[in-house]
């Protein structure tokens, strides 16, 4: 599930240049499911700051998150835990795939709205060219009819991959949804399973012998 070729593709994709030790980092938190800082710091062979910048560049871009604990040894130290976070990921990228299609849908509400231009590039709406009588009022020189019939249609069809792509999303942010229910509901198992033989455990000898007395008693 958001393999590290699939997430180096969202990220190619979404056109967003990390350095080279900020990739690295990524595709160690895409392989192990959680790292401690220390840990990225010591397999860069960089300080723990070094390690943090290239943390927090990926955390503000929307792909990392962290956990922290307190130092068993350094009581008043807290070590930071980073993972990848495939759903907030999945997030982001939506968005993205979203801000591309209204700025598609944007221009073409524009390009739809303007039937002629002038050769400096200004456009001009049907009712604005001819109150000038179709000349444009900065050169004086006749406007062109604008045709763009080619560009709408490009930007229709982009407008459409878009969405199957987003659909695409909704596709494995679904079957993410399913994993982590899953995952959820076996830690609930195994912590139940727990709670249940402490409980077990605990249980005093006195009425463990007075329920072995009842069976007896009962035969």
């Amino acid at each position: 599930m958001l393999n590290t070729k699939e997430i180096f593709k969202i990220v190619e994709d979404m056109i967003i240049e990390f350095d080279e030790q900020t990739i690295e980092v990524l595709g160690m938190l895409a392989k192990i499911d959680i790292l401690s800082e220390n840990e990225i710091a010591e397999e860069l062979d960089v300080k723990i700051n070094g390690a943090r910048k290239s943390l927090y560049k990926l955390h503000n871009a929307g792909f990392v998150e962290y956990t922290k604990e307190r130092d068993e040894e350094k009581k008043w130290w807290y070590i930071y835990f980073w993972h990848v976070n495939r759903k907030r990921l999945l997030n982001v990228y939506r968005k993205f795939k979203e801000n591309l299609i209204k700025k598609n849908k944007d221009q073409i509400q524009a390009e739809s709205e303007y039937s002629f231009e002038s050769k400096s590039g200004e456009k001009f709406k049907y009712e604005e060219a001819l109150n000038h009588g179709f000349i444009s009022p900065t050169d004086g020189k006749p406007l062109s009819e604008i045709n763009n019939f080619e560009l709408m249609q490009s930007l229709e069809e982009e407008v459409h991959v878009l969405n199957q792509e987003i659909e695409k999303i909704d596709d494995l942010r679904k079957q993410l949804a399913e994993i982590e229910a899953e995952k959820k509901a076996e830690e609930a198992l195994i912590e139940a399973a727990e709670k249940a033989a402490e409980a077990a455990a605990a249980e005093p000898p006195a009425s463990k012998k007075k329920a072995v007395a009842k069976v007896k008693s009962k035969k």
